[in-house]
């Protein structure tokens, strides 16, 4: 494995979900005539090599790193990519996270989640890093945000902690969002930026990017 997914594998994924989305509440969105979720559109510009040829599937990684089980990582999405790479994709989130995705602030939940690609070994559509699929490539800088309700609440935790440059443009439901690059600071920061498109790339180190955000 190598070393960008072993980093990835390691701090993110301590054990493992999949969405299901039976206990969330579904969202409004940015749409496309087809969906009525939250659709976003990338390029796949790089891939680390699948070990089994059409199984890449793209998905939005949520992070809960505030369990007491350590680090939760709950897919979201899980399409099938097609065509040849680099290529585009277009990912809808019909719902919004299971509640096993969000962070509890206490009070308040919210959902960091980060774009990847997995090697899906099984064809099952479910990513599952402890079964020995690997990620292939994800997206340095952008992630999306998810909270269920913008309370006072959330937004002190969020401002203690630096966690979001921008809190006047969060809004209730998915946020898309782009990390920006602190100096001489432990953690990186999100700025809530209109949805564009994001590039996923294969063999890059998290380093490279500014999505620490935890």
């Amino acid at each position: 494995m190598n070393r960008y997914i072993a980093i990835l594998a390691a701090s993110l994924a301590a054990s493992l979900l999949t969405a299901c989305g039976d206990d969330a509440e579904k969202k409004p969105g940015p749409s496309t005539e087809e969906s009525e979720g939250y659709t976003l559109n990338g390029q796949v510009t790089s891939l680390e090599p699948a070990r089994v040829p059409g199984r890449s599937t793209v998905a939005i990684a949520w992070d809960n790193w505030m369990g007491s089980s350590g680090d939760v990582l709950v897919s979201q999405g899980d399409q099938l990519l097609t065509g040849s790479v680099p290529g585009a994709f277009t990912l809808t989130l019909e719902d919004a996270p299971p509640t096993a995705a969000l962070n509890d602030l206490n009070p308040g939940l919210l959902g960091v989640g980060y774009f990847t690609v997995y090697d899906d070994l099984d064809g099952d559509g479910v990513m599952d890093l402890e079964d020995d699929e690997e990620l292939q490539g994800f997206s340095i800088h952008h992630a999306v945000l998810y909270v269920p309700a913008v309370t006072e609440d959330v937004l002190a935790w969020l401002r203690n902690r630096g966690l979001v440059t921008n809190l006047e443009a969060l809004k209730p439901g998915f946020n898309f969002a782009r990390g920006v690059c602190r100096e001489n600071q432990t953690f990186d920061a999100l700025e809530i930026i209109p949805v564009g498109p994001v590039e996923i790339l294969g063999g890059v180190d998290l380093s490279d990017g500014c999505l620490n955000i935890h």
